[in-house]
C-alpha cells in the first residue's frame, strides 16, 4: 500500500508538472519549446520576439559582426540543409524505381505564352537552384480566399505549384503518371502584373519584351514582400525598420537565406590605420564588363582597393585628422546562392538602366546590383548592348573579405540572344540532378524545345547575362545538443534538485562562519595597530600627513585600458 500511495503521489506530481509546462507555454509562446525551429514560413514578429535563442547571433561566425538572428522569421537551418539535392526528401513516399523513372527523363520546357521568354529561361534557372526550389516547393499550399500576405503570398504560391509541376513532385499524390510535355506557365504570366517592387513603380505587362535580371529582382521583391506582411511588417510605412523590435528581422526571410549576403565596404586610415566597416545586404552582384573578358577579372575589379583623392578626405576618428584614406569593397557573409549579372546593356542619359545611374530600391536594403528602369520595354532610349564573349567558371573561387574564399559550383545561365537592349531572345541553360551519385547532366532549354549539352558546350556560351551559383560546402553551424546518458523521472529530479539545493546552503553557511573568523581577526589587529599608534605620539605630524598623501597618491593609480582602433576582427 505505501508503494501504491508513492506512486500515485508521484504520477500526480507528474501531471502537475505538465500542466505547469503547457501554461508556460501558452503564456510566453510555443518558441520556448522549439516549435519555431526548421519553419521557413509563417513566423510572426511576436513569435520572433518571443524565441529568445532564435534573437541571439550564430556564434564564431560573421553573423555576430552583423548581429544578425539565427532564426527570426525563418530557421536558417532548414535552409542549410537544402544547399544540395535531396531527391528522397523532394519526392517523400515514392519507392527507389519510381524516384530514377523520374529523374531519367529530360527536364520539362515551358510553352512560350507571347514574349515570355525572358521568364521561361529565369524560371527554368531557379527550377534548377537547389536550395531555392527545395525550399519553396516544400512550402505549405495557400489555402483558398486567404490573404495573408496579399499578393506577395499569392505569387509564392504561384511559384510553388509552378516548381511541383517541372519536377512532377507530385506523382502519387495529386497527378497520377509522370508529365513529360511542355508545361504553359499561365498562373505566372496572369499574375504578371502584381509583380511590382517596393520603392519602384514599374509594372510588367503581358505581351511586352521585359529584361530577365528586371524580372528577377522583381519577382523576389514581391515574394519577400509577402513575407514580410505576412509577418506584420509593412514597408509601405514610414520609418518602418526603425521600429523593428530586433535588429535586422526584415533580412531573416527564406528569400534573404536564400539569394541574401552582405558587401562591406571598408575606410582604412593610411595615417592611424583605424578602420571604419559599413554593411550591406544584396540579393545578387552586377559586375562591370565593359574593359574585363572574364568573370573572375570583373571581381578582381568589383573589390579593387581605392584610395581617395585631396577632394574627398575623410575625417579618421582615430587620429581625428583628414586623411586620403584607403577604400574597399568586398563580400563579407557570402549568399548559399549567388546571382551574378553581367552588365551588358548600357542606355544614354535618357535612361538609368544597368548604367549605373540610379541605384534599385534606394532604402530598402536590397544592395548592390540593382538599377531602376524598364528593360527590354525601353524603346527609343538609346541603348546599345556589349557582344564580346565573357568567360564564366563552372567552379567559381569567390574572395570575401579578411583573405578568406567561398567556393561554388555553377547550376544555370541565362542566355540573351541578340546585339540591342531592346529585343532578343532568351534561353537557358540548367544542371538537372540524376538519382543517387550519378553525374548531373546539363541541358539546354530554349522555351519548350529540350536538348541534353555537355559542360563544355556550356562554358562556351558568348552571350552569358545570368548566372546563377550555388556554394558547394555549407557548414552546418549550429549542431543539435548531445543526447542525455539517462532519462530521470520527476521525482528523481526533484531529489536531485533538494540535493542541490542543500548542498548550496551549506557552501553559504560555511562562507559565513568563515567571514566572522576573518571579521573578528581584523578587529584584534586593529586593536593591537591603534595600541602601537598610541605609544608614538613623539612622531612628526608632517610626516605622517606626507605618507597619508603619497598612499593616496599611490592607490588612485589605475592601469590604462587597452582600446583597439581598428574594428574588431574575425575569428
Amino acid at each position: 500500500k505505501a508503494k501504491k500511495r508513492k506512486y500515485s503521489e508521484d504520477h500526480a506530481r507528474e501531471q502537475e508538472e505538465k500542466e505547469e509546462e503547457k501554461e508556460e507555454e501558452d503564456r510566453f509562446g510555443r518558441a520556448r519549446t522549439g516549435w519555431l525551429e526548421r519553419r521557413l514560413s509563417g513566423i510572426s514578429v511576436d513569435e520572433a520576439v518571443a524565441d529568445t535563442d532564435g534573437r541571439r547571433p550564430r556564434s564564431n561566425s560573421t553573423d555576430g559582426e552583423l548581429n544578425l538572428p539565427r532564426r527570426g522569421l525563418c530557421d536558417e537551418r532548414a535552409v542549410l540543409e537544402s544547399h544540395k539535392w535531396n531527391t528522397r526528401r523532394m519526392y517523400g513516399d515514392l519507392n527507389d524505381a519510381s524516384i530514377k523513372g523520374i529523374l531519367r527523363h529530360d527536364p520539362r520546357g515551358f510553352n512560350n505564352m507571347g514574349n515570355t521568354c525572358y521568364l521561361n529561361a529565369t524560371m527554368q534557372c531557379l527550377a534548377y537552384l537547389p536550395t531555392f526550389c527545395q525550399c519553396v516547393a516544400e512550402l505549405p499550399k495557400l489555402e483558398r480566399h486567404s490573404n495573408t500576405g496579399g499578393k506577395g503570398k499569392i505569387t509564392t504560391n504561384l511559384v510553388r505549384a509552378l516548381l511541383r509541376k517541372a519536377h512532377n513532385l507530385d506523382v502519387g499524390r495529386t497527378q497520377e503518371r509522370i508529365e513529360t510535355q511542355p508545361y504553359s506557365p499561365s498562373g505566372i504570366v496572369k499574375n504578371i502584373k502584381n509583380l511590382s517592387s517596393s520603392s519602384r513603380g514599374y509594372k510588367f505587362r503581358p505581351g511586352r519584351q521585359e529584361d530577365a535580371h528586371e524580372f528577377l529582382i522583381h519577382l523576389l521583391d514581391t515574394m519577400n514582400d509577402g513575407e514580410l506582411k505576412a509577418a506584420g511588417i509593412n514597408q509601405r510605412e514610414s520609418g518602418w525598420r526603425d521600429r523593428l523590435p530586433i535588429p535586422r528581422l526584415d533580412e531573416t526571410t527564406f528569400i534573404h537565406r536564400t539569394f541574401g549576403g552582405y558587401l562591406r565596404s571598408q575606410i582604412r586610415c593610411t595615417n592611424c590605420n583605424y578602420k571604419s566597416n559599413t554593411y550591406d545586404p544584396f540579393l545578387d552582384l552586377a559586375l562591370e564588363v565593359n574593359k574585363k573578358d572574364s568573370v573572375e577579372k570583373a571581381f578582381k575589379d568589383f573589390t579593387r582597393e581605392e584610395t581617395l583623392d585631396a577632394d574627398n578626405q575623410w575625417k579618421c576618428s582615430g587620429c581625428k585628422k583628414r586623411v586620403c584614406a584607403k577604400k574597399q569593397l568586398t563580400v563579407f557573409r557570402p549568399p548559399l546562392s549567388l546571382v551574378v549579372q553581367l552588365k551588358r546593356f548600357t542606355f544614354g542619359s535618357g535612361g538609368g538602366m544597368y548604367g549605373g545611374l540610379m541605384p534599385f530600391g534606394k532604402g530598402s536594403g536590397w544592395g548592390y546590383g540593382h538599377y531602376a528602369g524598364k528593360g527590354m520595354g525601353m524603346k527609343g532610349r538609346g541603348g546599345s548592348k556589349i557582344t564580346k564573349p565573357i568567360a564564366f567558371p563552372s567552379v567559381l573561387k569567390l574572395p570575401l573579405s579578411d583573405k578568406r574564399m567561398c567556393i561554388y559550383e555553377l547550376t544555370g545561365v541565362v542566355i540573351h540572344i541578340g546585339g540591342s537592349a531592346t529585343s532578343g531572345h532568351y534561353t537557358a541553360y540548367v544542371k538537372k540532378p540524376q538519382c543517387g551519385d550519378a553525374k548531373p547532366k546539363w541541358y539546354h532549354l530554349d522555351d519548350s524545345f529540350v536538348e541534353q549539352v555537355s559542360e563544355a558546350s556550356v562554358l562556351r556560351q558568348k552571350h552569358a547575362y545570368l548566372l546563377f551559383y550555388c556554394r558547394k560546402e555549407v557548414e552546418m553551424p549550429l549542431p543539435s545538443p548531445p543526447p542525455r546518458k539517462s532519462s530521470m523521472t520527476a521525482s528523481e529530479a526533484q531529489r536531485a534538485g533538494a540535493k542541490r539545493a542543500r548542498a548550496r546552503a551549506d557552501s553559504l553557511t560555511s562562507l559565513g562562519s568563515s567571514q566572522e573568523v576573518a571579521a573578528s581577526d581584523s578587529f584584534t589587529l586593529n586593536k593591537m595597530s591603534s595600541t602601537k599608534l598610541s605609544r608614538k605620539s613623539s612622531a612628526p605630524k608632517s610626516t605622517s600627513t606626507n605618507a597619508t598623501a603619497k598612499k593616496k597618491s599611490s592607490s588612485s593609480v589605475h592601469p590604462p585600458s587597452s582600446s583597439s582602433s581598428s574594428s574588431s576582427s574575425l575569428t
